[in-house]
């Protein structure tokens, strides 16, 4: 949180709890992830794919009920990641994404 806050977790149920603001102006975030799959097995003569992605966003929360998210993705592919013909192997892409979420 850029803003000092802490988000409350409960281990014991393995989620994250209702957030809140301590600031009248709101609370902003930045949010990092890395994702990988491999779907190969060339030894086998399986060429499923893989993929690595890696995200970044940034989230404001005006309120306990309201949040904005902005998320930028950035995707890899292997030559392998062609459906069976279907699309273009080796083919990376990126991703601008916006959310926004309302608790109630």
């Amino acid at each position: 949180m850029l803003t000092g806050e802490k988000r409350p977790y409960s281990s014991s149920d393995a989620e994250f709890g209702v957030f809140t603001p301590s600031r009248d102006s709101g609370a902003w975030e930045v949010a990092v992830r890395a994702s990988s799959i491999d779907l190969n097995d060339l030894d086998a003569g399986v060429e499923g794919g893989s993929a690595d992605e890696y995200t970044l966003g940034l989230n404001y929360y005006p309120n306990r009920n309201l949040r904005f998210m902005l998320n930028y993705s950035r995707v890899d592919h292997d030559e392998f990641a062609d459906g069976d013909g279907d699309f273009i192997g080796n083919d990376d892409y990126s991703i601008l994404q916006a959310r926004f979420q309302v608790v109630f």
